[in-house]
This record gives C-alpha cells, structure tokens and sequence, in this order.
C-alpha cells in the first residue's frame, strides 16, 4: 500500500508580469496543439501494438562487428545473466527502494504520469529539444523490453506510452512492478533483481536484502555502468544514500534505519573479467573501444541484448600492417610499449588502432587511454598559431645556448648555439629556445586554444581522459600529458589543410530487424586559414627530408614532426600525407625508466625507433596508391621578424657548461630528436630559406622577450 502524500504547502506564489503569462500561454497553447498530434500518433500505435510479457523479451543475440570493406572483425559476446522470481520471493524492501528511486507514487496514477509528463513538455519545449520523458516504471518496462527505438521523438515517446496503458488494463500495479523488477537492467551483465544481488553482494534476494543493498541496485537502475563501476564508489554510495534518504521521507524506513544504514560502507563483489569475445577478435583493443561507444551512445541494455551490426571504420588491412610494423621493430622480451593511430584526415575515420601486444594480459589501450608528454611534437602547434598571427616562417630567432623562462633556464641538447636561425631551420632540427621565443610572441594560452580547437581534446569514449595542456611557455616542448589518438587527430587539420572532423570509430549500427539505429555524421570545422596550415605542412616537410625526422622517408611526400621528452622517457613520431596521418608512440610503463639500450640503439628518440616504425607502417599502408601533393604556401604575406642579410651561420657548442633542468616538467629540456647531430659537433647551417618572400622588416629585437 501506497503512504500517504505529504501535505501541500499553503499560499500562493506572487503574481507574474504580464509578459510572462503571455509567453506561458502560447507555450500550453503549443504544447495542446502537439498533444493533439502526439495523439492521433498514440492511437495508431494502440491499435497495432502487442504488449511483452517477461517470457516474451527478446532473447540475447551476438553482435557483429564489421570493418569498412564489410569484413567480420569479431563478435560482442552476450553479456547477460538473467534470473527471475516470483512476486512473493522480492524482498519488500527492494519494492519500497525501486519506487522511492524512480517513481515513488507508482500506485497512485495510471499508466502515465501526466504531472510528470506536462513538467518533462515544459523542459522540452522551454529547451528547444527532447531532454525529458517523464516516464512511469510501466513506461521503464515497456521501453526496456519493446524495441520501440531509443531516439528521443514525440513519435517514439506516444508509441511507449500506448503500450503502456493496453499494458495497465490488462495487469494490476504488482504484476506489473513484478515484470520491471525481473527485466531491468542493473548493470556488469546482470538483469532483475535476482541476478543482480548474486553479481554485487554474493547472496539470493530471495535470501533477503538489506536496505542499503536494495538501495544501491534501486538506486544503480538510473545509470548502472556507471554506478556499477568500482571506480564510480563515491557517487554510488551518495546515490544509495540518497535513495534510503526517500525511503525515510515517504515511510518506508525509520530515520534511525535510515541512518544507520547510510553510515556503512559500500561493499560491493569485485567486477568480474569480460568474456572473450573481444579478446578473441581480430583486432581487440579496437573492439573493447567499439563496445564501450555503443554503451555510451546507446545504453549497456541494448548493447549487452545483442543482435546489432555494426560497421566501423577500421581496415583490417591497415590494422595488421600496424601490428606488423609495431611488433616487427619490438619484437624482444622486455621491450617498451608502444601504440599506433591511423586516422583518415579527411574523413577523420580511424583506420588502423595498435593499442598493445596482449590483450587477454592487459586490457590497457595505450593508443587511448596512456596520457603521456607530447615532447616536441607541441611545436607544429605553435607555428600554426605564430602564422595565423601574421608572423612570416621567414621570421629569424635567436637560437642560444639557453633560455630563462620565469626564474628557470631551459636550453637546446647538448646546450647547442645556433645563432640566429629562420623558423623554418629550427622546425627542421626542433631548436627548443627559438620555439620558446617565439612561444613567448604568440602567447601559451593562444597556443593551446589553437590546439584545442583543432582537436587535441578529442576522445572517443566517456572513459577517456582530456589532455593537459599548461599555458605556461614550455608547453612549446610538450608539457603536459596527451594520448596518441588525440595527438593524431589533431595533426589530422594540418593534414587536411585546416580543416578538423572529429575522429570516429563507428559508422553505421543496425538492430537485429535491420532498421539502422545509429549513423555517424561528420561535423568539420576549419580551426585554422588555409594558408597557415600549407605553411606549417611546407615546414614539416623539411623536417624529413633533411631534418629530425629523415628515417621516416618514405620515397614521396610527407610531413611529420618527432618528438622526445627529457631522458628519453617517451619518444614519438607524427607523419602523415595529405590523406592519411599516422602517429606512433614509445615507452615503459614505468614513467621514470629511459628509452635506453633498445636493439643496439644506447638513447632512442622520436627520429629513431618511432620514425622507423611510422615509415614501416605508411610505406605498407600506402603502397600502390596515388601519390598526394601538398599544396604549395603563399609566402608573400606575414611579417618578417629579424630578418638577417646573412646567408650563413656557424654552430658553435660550448662543452664546458652543464645541461640546466627545468622545474616545469621533465620534457622540457629535450633533445633534438635526432641521431645525426653528435653533441660536441655540429655541421654548418644556414638561415637561407628555400621559399621567396617579398617582405621583411624587424619587428622584435633579436632575443624577443626572454634575456
């Protein structure tokens, strides 16, 4: 039996303005007019629509995952564990919790809530979209167990509801609560109340719970991955605690009861390991990433059910020409992780994802989920900002020995003296103080809004984390932590000439009727001028062909950019054509172990073992193909920071002065990620650039704005 409603306040609110009741009266006036529709919709579905009993919820069927070619990449397993009983076997307490969590007067309206449906018209209406539905627990069962579709329509919505009251006419409130709790979803697999207490606290419901146990499985049927998730225990201890907080308030539970059972501690049955399907397929990391979209986009119950086929981006050419690249270079025991991102640049489709060696070992995504230091791979970002600030590539830098940043001084390898070196010059060889005088122009904070809005916080999953990025000036040299993926998106829009489309995974998912439930639609946005990204690409060019990054020549046009923290912690390299981008990244787990003594290799930076990956990889994976120029950068505009008669400049380097560390971050006092240049030794450079430029005047002082 229902408890009696609390009292009403007494008093009335003060009077709105005469504007606002306008407003309110064309909104009821709206919302009439749709509930006419809505109506005529509902009746329709009425008419044909069978209502599910529990025995008739569709079986759990496997899922299929299929590359862009319509090749089978793996199956989903079926992850369902469901348990059934009968009416006088559910404890009353977990009755009492499941109302008070999601519709406390169950027992007291129909089969619709229309109080809760004209406040969930008013929020929709008010916001301009569907964000509400007001939904009964007789709705919750309809929708949970009838594939009326998961899109957020009227139509969608007047169909459930339908269901819901032939659904009311033919069972009473018990059997039908019965049906909810013996068919929702409470998440890691489980379905009804049974299943549930087995999986979380070890025992029976039938055996009895507690009112802090049903609390918390009530309370999880709101977003059960996530307040299922061990990692989540502090919210879904607030949320069990808020739940038995109701239970108190409407009766159900003294408020000593209450409290007590607030005050213990949550304790939950560890999460068991995933069943193999992933681990069995083609390409697992990808799919474990694929799986956890579909539960992000479309909910753990209609992922876990089955049935679905889904078509996703991946090439399983591309995937096994990265795992043989990758494990054909770190092919030893002992050997560092590494990961591999292959995304389409102008599609942002990911076609290859290398997340590790041994997923059935580790289920670790280094590609994802490893947030690691960029190194000098942070520099292209810069660049594109300092041209899209009107700074000419022709533009001149002091290139000494060291910087002093803030109180702290930051110095090339080897505390290298360039001179004056063009921008062009110090992208080639990665020179750290040019990068953090011209770093100090352009303003930190507008480099990582630059690289932000092209798409370095990309992530594809909700698991994922965002990148950090320290507007401070060493984020020139890569302070701070981002993931593969991301980094490889973002160099996705100087690939595609400014243009930036979000990176995907999926692109299509089908029910098992066939109707498609979930399309991918791309969204591009040019972050940056055109012109700025020819021009940094025109840089980054010279950075393989006789720059940093000369192993990773592949025998026809690409740019790319290496990248090493200090100690040679983490190496990476990023390349790309002007159609496909492809990053690669080095390390141990151990954060604080160098990438040392590797396969006769005593120091490894991005322009060894990265490079040499990267060029295996992009050598396969574009064999055959056309050959893609880049488009040539008009050089006529910008101006021209110091600029210097001279053609020729000598590097001198002064043995006797030891290397500086940075309290900034370990990465900021990198090498210059290569091997071709010894540390005592330098071959002359020259400032000599190899494009025309009509302009030149000096704007900054040789030293810009450090000492």
């Amino acid at each position: 039996m229902a408890p009696p409603r609390p009292a009403r306040p007494t008093g009335s609110p003060p009077g709105k303005p005469r504007g606002r009741r306008s407003l309110r009266r064309a909104l009821w006036l709206a919302l009439g007019v749709g509930a006419v529709a809505v109506g005529i919709s509902a009746g329709f579905f009425y008419s044909l629509a069978q209502v599910p009993l529990p025995e008739q919820v569709p079986a759990a069927q496997v899922s299929t995952i299929y590359d862009v070619r319509g090749r089978e990449i793996g199956t989903l397993a079926v992850e369902q564990n469901r348990r059934t009983l009968a009416w006088k076997d559910i404890p009353q307490v977990m009755k009492h919790a499941t109302l008070a969590a999601e519709d406390r007067t169950f027992y007291e309206h129909g089969a619709l809530s229309y109080k809760g449906l004209v406040r969930a018209a008013w929020a929709n209406v008010t916001g301009g979209r569907i964000s509400q539905g007001g939904s009964t627990i007789t709705q919750q069962y309809i929708k949970n167990s009838t594939p009326v579709g998961r899109e957020r329509t009227f139509l969608r919505k007047a169909r459930e509801g339908m269901l819901a009251i032939k659904l009311e006419e033919k069972y009473s409130k018990d059997q039908i609560l019965e049906f909810y709790l013996n068919t929702i979803y409470f998440g890691r697999g489980a379905y009804g109340v049974e299943a549930a207490a087995l999986t979380y606290f070890g025992h029976s419901a039938k055996r009895g719970l507690s009112p802090g146990e049903a609390a918390f499985l009530a309370g999880a049927i709101r977003n059960p991955e996530f307040y299922g998730n061990p990692k989540n225990r502090t919210a879904a201890t607030q949320r069990r605690n808020d739940v038995l907080g109701v239970m108190a308030e409407l009766g159900w539970l003294t408020p000593d009861q209450s409290a007590q059972a607030q005050a213990k501690p949550l304790k939950l049955k560890p999460k068991q390991k995933r069943s193999l399907g992933v681990a069995g397929s083609r390409a697992p990391h990808f799919m474990e990433k694929v799986r956890l979209y579909l539960i992000d986009e479309l909910g753990a119950d209609v992922v876990n059910r089955g049935g679905l086929k889904v078509s996703t981006t991946l090439d399983l050419d591309l995937q096994a020409k990265a795992k043989a690249a990758v494990e054909g270079t770190l092919d030893r025991t002992g050997d560092p992780r590494a990961a591999l991102v292959a995304i389409d640049a102008k599609s942002g489709a990911v076609r290859a994802m290398y997340g590790g060696h041994d997923f059935g070992k580790r289920q670790f995504n280094y590609a994802t989920d490893a947030q690691r230091q960029a190194g000098s791979t942070m520099k292209p970002f810069v660049l594109g900002q300092a041209v899209e600030d009107g700074i000419s590539i022709h533009s001149n830098f002091e290139g000494s020995r060291c910087v002093v940043v803030q109180g702290e001084k930051l110095c090339n390898y080897g505390q290298t003296q360039f001179g004056m070196v063009s921008l062009l010059k110090a992208t080639k060889l990665s020179i750290n103080t040019v990068y953090l005088r011209l770093i100090d122009q352009v303003g930190p904070s507008a480099v990582a809004n630059f690289a932000r809005r092209c798409g370095i916080e990309t992530t594809l999953t909700s698991s994922e984390r965002r990148p950090e990025l320290p507007e401070h000036p060493s984020l020139a040299l890569g302070a701070g932590t981002v993931s593969t993926l991301q980094l490889t998106s973002a160099f996705t829009a100087f690939a595609n000439r400014g243009v930036h489309l979000e990176p995907y995974i999926v692109a299509s998912v089908k029910d098992s009727a066939g109707n498609r439930i979930l399309n991918h639609h791309p969204n591009p946005l040019q972050c940056m001028d055109t012109n700025a990204a020819d021009t940094v690409n025109a840089a980054l060019q010279e950075v393989i062909k006789g720059g940093t990054g000369r192993r990773a020549d592949i025998g026809r046009p690409v740019a790319g950019k290496t990248g090493t923290t200090n100690d040679n912690v983490d190496a990476r390299f990023v390349g790309y054509t002007p159609d496909l981008v492809a990053s690669v990244w080095m390390g141990y787990d151990d954060q604080k172990r160098r990438l040392e003594n590797i396969h006769g290799e005593a120091k490894v930076d991005g322009g060894e073992l990265p490079a040499l990956i990267w060029r295996d990889f992009m050598s396969a994976a574009l064999e055959g193909s056309p050959v893609s120029e880049f488009a040539e950068p008009d050089l006529r505009s910008g101006e021209v920071i110091n600029p210097t008669t001279s053609s020729v400049t000598t590097t001198t380097v002064d043995p006797g002065v030891v290397p500086q560390t940075s309290v900034f971050s370990p990465t900021t006092v990198g090498p210059p990620d290569s091997t071709f240049f010894p540390e005592t030794t330098l071959p002359p450079t020259t400032t000599e650039d190899p494009f025309p430029t009509t302009t030149r005047r000096n704007r900054f002082p040789p030293g810009g704005g450090f000492p």
